[in-house]
C-alpha cells in the first residue's frame, strides 16, 4: 500500500496504535475478544486523555504521545499482568482462586510425576528384586564407586527406572505446565513445588533407613525446581509463538 494514509485504518496516532497492539496481541487465542476490546478502548480512552492535556501545555503530539506512553507503563508488563489476573480467575472455585489456578495447573502434572515415583518407590520397598548381583565388581568395590548413603545400584528394570524417570519427569511436567498457563508458567511451577516437596521429605523419613525417598526430596530441590521452571517457561513461550501463527486458533 505505496502511498497510502495508514492513519485511516488505524487511527490518527500510529505510536499510539502500536503500543495498543503490543498491548493485546498476546491475548488473542486466549482472552475472548469482546474482553480484549474493552481492556484497549479502556487504555486508549486514558492514554488520549494524557495525551491531550500534555498537547494543552505546548507539547507536540509525537513527544506527548511517547510521555503519555512511558507514564502508562509498560505493553508488555500490563498485558502480563492483566493476563495473569484473567487466568486466575477462570476457576469458578473459591479454593481454587485462593490457590491459584496456575498452581493448580502445576501443582496437577507434578503430583502426577510424584505419585508415579513414590508408587515405584514403594514397589521396591515392599517387593524387593530377587535378581543375583550382577555388577562385574564386588558390593564392596561397587560401594567404593557409589559411597553411602547413596544405594547400591541394581540392573533390574524398576530400578533403571526410578534412576532415569527423576531426570524425565520434570522435564516433561514443567513443559506440559508451559502449554496451558499463559503467563508465568515458571513462576507457578515453584510455588506448586512447595508442598510437593514437604509431602517428599516425609515420605522419604518414614522410609528410613532406605535412603531413596530423602535423596529424591533434596533430588527435587536441586533438579526438580529449576528444570521444571525452565521447562514450563519454554513450554509457554512456544505455545504463544503457536497462537500467533495460528492467530490464535488452535
Amino acid at each position: 500500500m505505496r502511498g497510502a494514509d495508514l492513519s485511516a485504518l488505524r487511527g490518527d496516532n500510529l505510536a499510539l496504535e502500536d503500543y495498543l497492539e503490543a498491548l493485546t496481541a498476546p491475548m488473542v487465542g486466549l482472552v475472548p475478544c469482546r474482553v480484549r476490546l474493552e481492556l484497549r478502548a479502556e487504555a486508549r480512552a486514558h492514554l488520549e486523555r494524557q495525551i491531550e492535556r500534555l498537547k494543552t501545555e505546548g507539547i507536540g503530539e509525537p513527544e506527548a504521545t511517547r510521555l503519555a506512553i512511558e507514564a502508562y507503563g509498560s505493553a508488555a508488563a500490563i498485558g502480563d499482568a492483566f493476563l495473569s489476573e484473567w487466568f486466575q480467575n477462570q476457576s469458578r472455585s473459591p479454593f481454587l482462586k485462593q490457590f491459584g489456578h496456575a498452581n493448580y495447573v502445576a501443582f496437577g502434572w507434578f503430583a502426577v510425576a510424584q505419585a508415579i515415583y513414590t508408587c515405584l518407590l514403594h514397589l521396591r520397598v515392599f517387593l524387593p528384586s530377587g535378581a543375583a548381583y550382577s555388577f562385574p565388581i564386588t558390593p564392596a568395590e561397587m560401594r567404593r564407586v557409589v559411597p553411602a548413603p547413596l544405594p547400591m545400584p541394581e540392573l533390574t528394570t524398576t530400578s533403571i527406572f526410578l534412576f532415569l524417570f527423576p531426570f524425565v519427569a520434570p522435564i516433561v511436567a514443567g513443559y506440559l505446565t508451559g502449554t496451558a498457563v499463559p503467563v508465568r508458567s515458571a513462576r507457578a511451577v515453584y510455588q506448586a513445588m512447595m508442598p510437593i516437596i514437604l509431602y517428599s521429605f516425609v515420605i522419604g523419613a518414614l522410609m528410613l533407613p532406605m535412603t531413596e525417598g530423602l535423596l529424591f526430596a533434596l533430588f527435587q530441590v536441586v533438579y526438580w525446581i529449576p528444570v521444571g521452571a525452565l521447562a514450563a517457561h519454554v513450554g509457554m513461550v512456544m505455545a504463544a509463538r503457536r497462537r500467533s501463527r495460528t492467530g490464535g486458533v488452535l
